[in-house]
């Protein structure tokens, strides 16, 4: 008889080298973990430098955005490095003796970026050119094509739409020039100031609307004049492609041309800068709504505010009728105690007032150019004041004399008058081409 056979299964289970070892592969895999993580290589800190490089990049590129920009308002001139260290310092603190060493830490992340891997400027001594023969007076040939909508909203009210018209610059149209002389040469930079040979006005005082004539009317003619002739006259004769820009003539561009002497004449005989002694009171202190925002303005018992716009300045968009309450762009005070800015001159004064350059240019042949029969309006406001009520007025030229057209008064009594243009055209030397014998051109 067999003897039955008893079989133990052996149990099998994790001996503690097996778990030790298992111990220290986790163990290596952490710290290949946490290496690939941290340190100086790692994802966390290749994503920290990855967020500040992205950050820095921001920064710099908006500062660029910002040289660009400036660059295209001087007509692609390039900057310096005042104007690099300028602009970057609205970003951050500089800190560096010279531009190569000078280093911007930012507002944002105070992160470290060098001034000159912001931009490399042009040397000074590299010049510019300017062509041969180019002098203040020299005639150029320059034929812009635009145009411009004359809304009676800003220009006058939204009911006076008689004068209401499109602006064209085009060969054969009213505001039409193509012959132009030089006003200015900057030798530095190279940028030339063009002023027309003729304004766009043909003399007709009044003239039709279908002619090269602008209309101005009350409060709102007031208000509105400085940016409507400064913007008219960059979309009928600037030119964006080329770098070339445009505004309408100014009371700077005027008496920045005139004898200092002559000038400081006119100012003291009337009164230039004068405060009126005594307030206009209610029913006589109506003023355009500009006028609260304006240099030297004195509202409702106030005293003279001396900071706001100059006469020649209007910023942001044109104004409507009804801002800030106005009826057709006109606001009653309570009081109203003006400052003179206002002069004039008749064309026999002004035929003598004028500097005369190396080359024997009279500056009055370039802002008169027909004598006693030019006419144009100039974008500047001014006030004219009197014993118990004030003129608000848009500077003009009329029959080669300096003077002011009244659009509205204290007792918000308005009128009107229509004017051509008499534009301002800046551009580089390099657009020109030519010569004193065949004649210049813009290319």
């Amino acid at each position: 008889m067999k003897t039955k056979q008893k079989f133990k299964i052996k149990e099998r289970g994790i001996t503690l080298i097996a778990l030790v070892i298992t111990i220290i592969i986790l163990l290596i895999l952490a710290a290949v973990t946490i290496a690939a993580l941290s340190g100086d290589n790692g994802i966390l800190s290749n994503a920290a430098r990855a967020k500040q490089e992205t950050e820095k990049a921001e920064v710099l590129e908006q500062i660029r955005l910002d040289i660009y920009g400036e660059m295209s308002d001087n007509q692609g001139k390039a900057p310096t490095e005042a104007d690099i260290e300028r602009i970057a310092d609205n970003y951050g603190d500089i800190s560096g003796s010279t531009f190569d060493d000078k280093v911007l830490k930012t507002e944002k992340g105070s992160y470290e970026i060098k001034l000159s891997d912001i931009w490399q400027p042009e040397k000074a001594d590299e010049g510019v050119t300017i062509p041969e023969g180019l002098e203040i007076g020299s005639y150029v040939s320059y034929n812009p094509s635009g145009t411009y909508p004359w809304y009676s909203e800003y220009c006058s009210s939204p009911e006076d739409t008689s004068y209401e018209k499109t602006l064209d610059s085009s060969t054969g149209q009213p505001f039409n020039i193509d012959t132009w002389r030089v006003f200015d040469i900057n030798e530095e930079t190279g940028e030339v100031t063009l002023v027309p040979d003729h304004s766009t006005d043909d003399g007709n005082d009044g003239a039709s609307a279908t002619s090269g004539t602008v209309y101005l009317k009350g409060a709102q003619g007031y208000n509105n004049g400085v940016k409507l002739l400064n913007d008219a006259c960059s979309a009928l004769y600037g030119n964006e492609a080329k770098g070339i820009k445009a505004r309408s003539i100014n009371i700077e561009d005027i008496e920045g041309k005139m004898i200092d002497t002559e000038l400081a004449k006119v100012y003291e005989e009337n009164g230039y800068g004068e405060q009126v002694s005594t307030a206009y009171t209610e029913g006589n202190s109506y003023y355009p709504s500009i006028y609260a925002k304006e240099l030297f303005r004195s509202l409702n018992g106030e005293n003279r505010i001396e900071s706001g716009l100059g006469m020649s300045e209007q910023t942001g968009d044109l104004i409507e009728p009804t801002d800030n309450g106005a009826t057709n762009g006109c606001l009653p005070g309570t009081s109203l105690r003006p400052t003179q800015t206002y002069w004039y001159r008749d064309n026999s004064f002004m035929q003598t007032a004028f500097e005369t350059t190396d080359n024997g240019v009279n500056y009055y042949n370039l802002l008169m150019p027909d004598g006693s029969g030019t006419y144009y309006w100039v974008a500047s406001r001014c006030v004219d004041t009197h014993s118990s009520s004030c003129d608000f007025c848009v500077r003009f030229v009329l029959n080669g004399g300096m003077y002011a057209y009244l659009m509205f008064d204290s007792y918000e009594s308005s009128d009107n008058d229509s004017y051509g243009l008499f534009p301002v055209v800046s551009l580089s030397s390099e657009v020109i081409g030519g010569d004193s014998g065949s004649g210049f051109i813009v290319q």
